[in-house]
């Protein structure tokens, strides 16, 4: 009969061990401090979107829209701008801040100029623009002589 109860508690014991054992080890995972997953979040998101803009370009002034899409890793791209209908690629930097040091040609005038844009820079205020870039002209190749020429503009506009 000693047999018998010292049979039964010891398994009371390893059964109570077990219990023991399982509550500290679920217990210490409920306590772990985890780091709580953060979204990336793509600066380019808040610039997406066509924009109805005034431009003012030396003493010329005009109203169009342009629209700005993602394009490859960590581009814009501005379509649109100055009225051209072709695209220019830019950089969102950071803050809302965007900012292209590339020349495109973005068309040409009806004398042989090319006309390039360059310097873009921006920035985003809520759904509020404001981009400046520089137009400039210089001899096409090959073409009509013409008169080159560079000055600043500046859109503003809202989605």
């Amino acid at each position: 009969m000693t047999i018998n109860i010292f049979i039964t508690v010891k398994y009371a014991f390893i059964i109570l061990a077990s219990f023991v054992a399982i509550i500290l080890v679920s217990s210490c995972s409920l306590f772990e401090d985890e780091e709580p997953i953060k979204e990336e979040i793509d600066p380019r998101d808040a610039f997406i979107g066509t924009y109805i803009v005034d431009e003012e370009c030396g003493s010329f002034t005009d109203r169009y829209s342009i629209t700005i899409e993602k394009f490859g890793w960590g581009q814009l791209s501005i379509f649109n701008l100055y009225d051209a209908g072709r695209n220019h690629t830019s950089s969102v930097i950071e803050d809302n801040q965007l900012e292209s040091d590339s020349r495109a040609v973005v068309g040409q005038a009806s004398n042989g100029c090319n006309i390039r844009l360059e310097n873009i820079s921006g920035s985003l205020n809520g759904n509020r623009l404001v981009v400046g870039f520089t137009i400039n002209t210089n001899r096409f190749d090959g073409g009509l002589s013409c008169q080159e020429a560079s000055f600043s503009c500046f859109i503003s506009g809202t989605k």
